[in-house]
């Protein structure tokens, strides 16, 4: 009895890592931009799917 009850409880486990994805919902986009006098501008621009959103603490 003891030894169905882990085996139930390792499958449920494994049920629910098999349930869970692994979402990217932010696609980033990085350039570079040329300012001349050996001076570079770095912008990265990152877009999100709808319905994510982001917390900040202030």
């Amino acid at each position: 009895m003891k030894f169905r009850n882990w085996f139930l409880v390792v499958l449920l486990f494994l049920a629910a890592g098999m349930n869970a994805q692994i979402k990217n919902p932010v696609k980033f986009k990085f350039t570079i931009n040329d300012l001349g006098n050996n001076q570079y501008e770095a912008v990265l621009n990152a877009t999100m799917e709808s319905g994510w959103h982001i917390y900040s603490y202030s």
